[in-house]
């Protein structure tokens, strides 16, 4: 359907709703007439209308579902956690939230309607959000912070009757129909980066906030407890955030009683903290919490800093509401910390890059729709026809892991998987076992196998201890997501066991690159003074059962691009190790090479023989005359079987300056390569494929690749078949 025709069939469509609401408006304008009803008659249809799927009939996973409604209303004065009415997404990517009321809410001049709808947007980082009753219809700017005390009109973009509905219909199609997010227009029209978000409200505060908790705490707890060095220090403020924060986010998804870390009281805070995490640690247990009891550090918190800290979770010094933040958004936000460490100089601390980072130009988060296509490209065939029997032993890998953001895609599209097989297997045969149906007559996964799939079947390394339990802290998250309190406690005592599993052995700090073994294979003993810096890691003793079958069965992520010369300045051992004659790793043999490579030559011998690999690298590799020994690898291995090449495109936005591609290999062999050329990313973004090209896998060589499109490789190819010879012969 063409887009005229798509807005003519709207207008149709609205104008009938709108003639419907007209001839009863006395009868909808009544108290007795409420928010349930209100969405059923009109606001659902008003968005069916602007082309959002609302009841999923084409059938999507959970996760791919356009709309995503909330059924529950259970928000009071003071709680403001509930989340909003719905949730439009495309591509997994949120773009609109719209919060409905019935018709006799007047929501032109309601404070606390107007209040709601923006601090949802603003929690989630989105640029507008949606207020409607269909009597009117409000859109939000969701950039300015939301003070309760505003009044409606604050910040308000648009104010439409319904009686206006036609006339102003090209407004409202720009800013709430499906096309206009699937085209990009909503995306130019509102500034919306390639990224995640068009605006980093929620992001860019939460994030002032942990940095000023963290220099408080490292400042408070080195008074108190001075003998700490700086690797315990940084290692003891992170985990104490993130417990409270952990908590926190639980009261707001209502596993926890709101306002439960509120209530602790002023004095003795600490130690009623303490009490707290305990009982915490009863019921979650997963080694959350039991660090904070270590004799050994023998750490305490000032009761000031402490109670400031917590006080600062909560309205009115936080704007947000945990209900709508995403566990991903969260990874990311303390990803950003993963590049500092907490030193004592003079007395005094501070909070320094690793010079590593600092030399790479800081941390970049990778754009989870870029994420989501590698672990879609990589497992999806991976898990192609298989049964749940036949998935015992599958696994996914992330071996740079960093805050865990592939291994949450991988989780999501996993647990996708299993429930969109278990309906079409029979929902009935399955009920009650491994899923039971949830409101709205829609089936979801019971949190028994939710739990057991995590521990299945996702594994992940990282060389930075910290970035391993911000990972586990993500996944843990996305594990409860959904669930209730209710249910946690439910299983707790069905099962007598703690509801959270232990990630330590699935979930494991060091050096991917480089064993202990093949250290003292080519550089001798490791001095003492390398150990925590290189931080070797042996597989076999790490992951036993994984190695013992050959390897992963996937491998995604995004390595760290570092070139020789960076890694000279901040590790040159390690460096000089890599380019040993003796090291394992080809790619590093020359005077000239990047980090990636090392990762894609480690991955290659961590796959079992029918293992796949994702992963988004720099393309100069392609042509670089110091990408030779890594073109002659992948195509020596004849598994690469897609090539997304993003051209001058920046997949990272504003954030950083690279020029990527997505390689997909499969260790099984391929007879021809795929190569998609992406041209405007952000119609990519949303599922409109580039121009694809298939070439014969014997064309790649260790010379330099061009992916020249269609029309220019015929043409070559008739030239060459018209000349006798070429140039130099």
């Amino acid at each position: 359907m063409s887009d005229d025709t798509s807005k003519a069939t709207a207008r149709t469509r609205i104008a009938t709703l709108v003639e419907g609401f007209r001839r009863n408006e006395a009868d909808y304008l009544k108290a007795s007439y409420n928010e349930t009803q209100a969405r059923t008659d009109f606001i659902t249809p008003l968005l069916e209308a602007f082309g959002w799927d609302v009841h999923n009939s084409v059938g999507h996973p959970p996760g791919l579902r356009e709309v995503v409604e909330e059924a529950t209303v259970d928000v009071g004065d003071e709680r403001l956690s509930k989340k909003p009415d719905y949730e439009l997404r495309l591509a997994r990517q949120r773009k609109l939230f719209v919060e409905a009321k019935k018709p006799r809410v007047p929501i032109a001049r309601n404070r606390d309607a107007a209040f709601q709808t923006r601090r949802y947007g603003y929690s989630a980082s989105l640029p507008i959000s949606v207020l409607t009753n269909f009597h009117q219809l409000a859109v939000y700017d969701c950039i300015p912070r939301p003070e309760q005390t505003d009044e409606a009109h604050v910040a308000r973009l648009l104010l439409v009757g319904y009686d206006e509905f036609d006339v102003r219909f090209d407004e409202l199609w720009a800013l709430l129909s499906r096309a206009a997010v699937y085209s990009g227009d909503f995306d130019r029209r509102l500034a919306v980066d390639v990224t995640r978000h068009g605006t980093e409200q929620f992001d860019g505060f939460f994030l002032q906030q942990v940095r000023s908790w963290r220099e408080r705490l490292a400042a408070d707890i080195h008074a108190r407890t001075p003998g700490l060095s700086p690797h315990e220090l940084t290692y003891a403020v992170q985990i104490f955030l993130s417990r409270i924060v952990f908590l926190r986010i639980c009261e707001d998804r209502e596993i926890e009683r709101y306002e439960n870390l509120r209530s602790l009281p002023g004095t003795g805070t600490f130690d009623a903290l303490m009490a707290e995490l305990r009982r915490a640690d009863t019921f979650y247990n997963s080694g959350l919490f039991h660090l904070l009891d270590d004799a050994r550090l023998g750490i305490r918190i000032g009761d000031d800093v402490l109670g400031s800290i917590i006080a600062e979770l909560y309205y009115p010094q936080s704007p947000y509401t945990f209900a709508v933040v995403e566990t991903e958004v969260l990874g990311e936000i303390y990803e950003q910390f993963l590049g500092e460490v907490i030193i004592v100089k003079a007395g005094a601390v501070q909070i320094v890059s690793k010079p590593e980072v600092r030399e790479a130009g800081g941390v970049v988060p990778t754009p989870r729709y870029v994420v989501d296509t590698i672990v879609q490209r990589t497992i999806g065939p991976a898990l192609a026809g298989r049964t749940p029997a036949d998935l015992t032993t599958f696994t996914v890998a992330d071996i740079c892991c960093g805050s865990g953001i592939f291994l949450l895609s991988a989780y999501d599209f996993l647990l996708d998987y299993y429930l969109a097989w278990y309906v079409a297997d029979g929902a009935a045969r399955h009920a009650g076992s491994v899923i039971y149906e949830g409101p709205g007559g829609q089936w979801r996964l019971l949190f028994e196998e939710k739990r057991r799939i995590l521990l299945a079947h996702i594994r992940g390394v990282d060389i930075d201890a910290n970035a391993v339990e911000v990972a586990r802290f993500s996944l843990l998250l996305k594990l409860i997501e959904g669930e209730t309190g209710e249910a946690l406690r439910d299983y707790v005592a069905s099962r007598r066991r703690p509801s959270l599993p232990a990630l330590d052995t699935v979930l494991r700090p060091g050096n991917s690159l480089v064993s202990a073994a093949e250290w003292v294979a080519v550089r001798g003993a490791m001095p003492t003074a390398l150990l925590e810096k290189v931080n070797p890691l042996t597989w076999s003793d790490e992951f036993p059962t994984e190695m013992a079958r050959g390897g992963f069965d996937t491998i995604v992520g995004n390595p760290p691009y570092i070139r020789i010369q960076t890694m000279m300045a901040y590790s040159p051992e390690e460096a000089t190790y890599y380019q040993d004659a003796e090291s394992p790793y080809r790619t590093a043999r020359q005077d000239n090479f990047d980090k990636y490579a090392l990762f894609i030559e480690r991955a290659f011998t961590l796959l079992r023989p029918c293992g796949r690999l994702g992963v988004i690298v720099p393309h100069k590799f392609m042509t670089i005359q110091s990408g030779r020994a890594l073109r002659e690898l992948i195509a020596g291995s004849r598994g690469l079987e897609q090539v997304v090449h993003f051209g001058v495109q920046q997949v990272f936005g504003r954030q950083a300056s690279n020029y990527t591609c997505l390689l997909v290999l499969d260790r099984r062999g391929c007879d021809v390569v795929q190569v998609e050329r992406v041209e405007v990313l952000v119609a990519w973004r949303y599922g409109m494929l580039g121009e694809v090209t298939t070439i014969p896998v014997t064309e790649l060589g260790a010379d330099a690749w061009q992916f020249a499109g269609t029309a220019t490789r015929d043409l070559f190819a008739r030239i060459r078949g018209a000349c006798l010879a070429e140039l130099g012969q």
